[in-house]
């Protein structure tokens, strides 16, 4: 199957107002039509491109579009895609999530992905709803969502607040069966200074991470991400399931913003001047593609530099958007390039050790 990751954002509108948000001060009021989504999908239906889509509904808050219109996008999507073919899941803060939604996703057996930045004290200082910090209602939430098996995941945004933090927090997940990614935060037009870290600073966090968890002290059987999928990048040929590592992102992903401009994914949403086109011009799905993949290119020193690294394989040169909300460019090596050496360098060396360590004793 050759399948493609929608990152849709049906609007930019949200009911919280996170210190950090991406979203821009000026908040766009569109909402995506259902001719705007028909669209989409009957474009990549005459393409031979994608026949596997996995829709993510992203935002803003996506749920403020009620289920209404979620039922007649799927009606499309059943218009144009075999059902065994389309995967729709939601990025959403949980706070709107009440029994007729747990009732609805688990109908539609649809997962949903969230964001808790850790324990109520450290989560409330940044993501705000009403004025008032998020936690009890997001976390409420998260608990009836684990409870009918229809949590998809959560992102721990990695900031100034939480960041000497981590092991208290990583217990009070594992404590509470929640699986979390350590996302370091990044330059938006909300987020503040003081709320910012180095790339050194988040490499030594996760590293010390690692270590407790390769202690053991969250449990033998607890996962962080993305230290998980860094280490099975060591033993494996296949490509990091991260995006940022993947190489290839430009052919796998693509982001729609509420009226219908299309970008690289969704880091580069309502970026103007790196909008590929608008689905309702008079373009292929094909034509799109070849577009999108002539956007994404680096600078040859950075090119020479990476073919160089250890580390290639894993990495495959970053994320271009990193280095775009880092200089304003795209072309440059990605800053968390130190970042991804330590942490590679360290998992590495500990965990060749522990092979080692162990088949000596066998």
């Amino acid at each position: 199957m050759k399948k493609i990751t929608l990152i849709l954002k049906p609007t930019l509108l949200c009911n919280c107002s996170c210190r950090y948000c991406i979203t821009p001060f000026e908040i766009p009021k569109n909402k995506m039509t259902l001719d705007t989504f028909e669209e989409l999908c009957k474009k990549i239906s005459l393409s031979k491109l994608h026949d596997s889509i996995y829709f993510i509904w992203h935002g803003g808050e996506p749920l403020l579009l009620g289920r209404y219109f979620y039922d007649e996008c799927f009606r499309i999507e059943e218009k144009y895609f075999k059902r065994e073919n389309i995967v729709n899941t939601f990025q959403s803060n949980c706070t709107l999530i009440d029994g007729e939604w747990i009732s609805w996703l688990k109908e539609k057996n649809i997962k949903v992905s969230t964001s808790l930045d850790g324990d109520k004290e450290r989560h409330d200082i940044n993501r705000i709803k009403e004025g008032k910090g998020s936690f009890d209602d997001t976390f409420t939430k998260i608990k009836a969502l684990k409870e009918h098996n229809l949590l998809n995941g959560v992102v721990t945004v990695v900031s100034r607040t939480n960041l000497n933090h981590l092991d208290y927090i990583l217990k009070f997940f594992s404590e509470n069966g929640i699986i979390t990614r350590l996302n370091p935060i990044m330059p938006s037009p909300n987020a503040l200074d003081e709320l910012s870290i180095t790339p050194e600073e988040y490499a030594n966090a996760l590293i010390k991470c690692f270590d407790n968890w390769f202690d053991s002290k969250y449990g033998e059987k607890y996962i962080i991400a993305p230290l998980n999928e860094i280490i099975h990048s060591f033993f494996s040929s296949d490509k990091p399931q991260l995006c940022n590592f993947s190489g290839d992102c430009s052919n796998n992903f693509i982001a729609m913003n509420p009226v219908g401009d299309l970008f690289n994914c969704g880091r580069f949403s309502d970026i103007e001047k790196y909008k590929i086109a608008n689905i309702k011009d008079n373009i292929s799905w094909d034509s799109v593609f070849e577009k999108k993949g002539d956007m994404i290119c680096w600078d040859e020193s950075v090119l020479n530099d990476c073919n160089d690294c250890r580390w290639y394989q894993i990495c495959n040169k970053g994320c271009p958007n990193t280095s775009f909300l880092f200089h304003g460019k795209i072309r440059d090596k990605d800053p968390y390039c130190i970042a991804y050496k330590m942490i590679f360098e360290h998992l590495y060396n500990k965990v060749n050790q522990a092979v080692h360590l162990d088949g000596n004793r066998s």
